[in-house]
């Protein structure tokens, strides 16, 4: 497996995402992992303004970490749904 950067898109309460990754990192004594927690606001079912700004921002982070991005996380689905319905299979 290849190591690469994580992005972790945190729609709500990015700080206390960052303080458990923190947490989770001291307890099992990781350091060096290139992982890094964005927050703000996204609308992924609107058009491609929200996604293509996430990119851009994903290949900055990659330039300054050195790593390419190889997992996104999106917490949570209901926050960057904009006006669509997670719970069917069209918006889906």
């Amino acid at each position: 497996m290849k190591q690469g950067l994580v992005v972790f898109f945190a729609a709500e309460r990015k700080s206390l995402t960052e303080r458990r990754i923190a947490a989770w990192r001291k307890k099992h004594g990781v350091a060096g992992i290139p992982f890094v927690v964005v927050g703000g606001k996204l609308d992924l079912t609107s058009g491609l303004v929200d996604a293509k700004a996430l990119a851009g921002s994903i290949k900055a982070l990659e330039a300054k970490c050195g790593h390419q991005c190889n997992l996104i996380v999106v917490d949570t689905v209901t926050l960057t749904f904009g006006g669509g319905d997670q719970n069917a299979s069209k918006d889906m």
